[in-house]
């Protein structure tokens, strides 16, 4: 549950820094702030991406940035959503 709880925190937590820098981060920048690994840092954005925060990558300067103000994609899209709303359904049945 403490692993759990620590991944929680370190993903929101590059969430909020790149939501808070408009032009994006490298990852020496995201690893400064965030005091983890490169490998640890390609796994996250891979795991924000699949949760659904779109990610972009810019090619020139090396930085990643959080696409857009509808910076996350419709729940009704993400992949965790058929799984809530199956136990959603299970839960009201019962």
């Amino acid at each position: 549950m403490r692993r759990t709880r620590e991944i929680l925190i370190r993903l929101w937590r590059l969430v909020d820094v790149l939501h808070s820098r408009r032009l994006g981060a490298s990852i020496a920048v995201l690893r400064e702030e965030l005091q983890t690994s490169r490998a640890t840092l390609y796994r996250d954005l891979a795991l924000l991406q699949e949760a659904g925060v779109r990610i972009q990558a810019d090619r020139v300067n090396g930085a990643f940035k959080i696409r857009g103000r509808r910076w996350f994609k419709r729940a009704d899209r993400a992949p965790w959503m058929e799984w809530h709303k199956a136990v959603s359904r299970d839960g009201e049945s019962q």
